[in-house]
């Protein structure tokens, strides 16, 4: 979970950063100190772990599970909030 911890510690750090556009709303398109562009990367990395772990989990339930089960997740279904509060 050390990756994990290193993620959210790139995300917070660069929401705190002091950004222009703040100060010049005109420079929002520009994105000029690249904050926008690292915290996007931070992000991928978030989801891109998160979807392994769902993925885990899920080949671990149908592994114990051989059972169909009419409720069963799918990694659409799980991923869905996450995406939800980019």
């Amino acid at each position: 979970m050390v990756e994990l911890k290193d993620v959210i510690w790139g995300i917070v750090n660069e929401a705190g950063k002091i950004n222009l556009v703040d100060v010049f709303p005109i420079l929002e398109n520009i994105d000029t100190q690249r904050i926008r562009y690292r915290t996007s990367i931070h992000f991928a990395k978030l989801f891109k772990l998160f979807g392994d772990l769902i993925n885990e989990r899920l080949k671990e339930t149908k592994k114990n599970h051989s059972a169909e089960n009419p409720r069963e997740m799918d990694e659409n279904y799980i991923k869905s909030p996450f995406l939800q509060m980019a």
